[in-house]
């Protein structure tokens, strides 16, 4: 598991079964330290009463990305 001072975080969207744990997530247009390729760790599926289902993507880095 990283570190705990490495990017990590939760993003929470409409229904998306097609994330699994172990896959990759790419976030864009974040910012530094949050752009570019995350692990995921854990997905969870909910119902929202005014949202509908949602997933909630955990997900990590495993080192520190370049500031470009």
């Amino acid at each position: 598991m990283p570190e705990k001072n490495l990017p990590r975080g939760r993003i929470e969207r409409l229904w998306h079964l097609g994330r699994l744990a172990g896959g990759k997530v790419t976030i864009a247009d974040a910012g530094w330290p949050y752009d570019g390729d995350f692990l995921i760790t854990q997905v969870r599926h909910h119902a929202s009463p005014g949202e509908g289902f949602l997933s909630d993507i955990d997900f990590c880095s495993d080192s520190l990305p370049s500031k470009s």
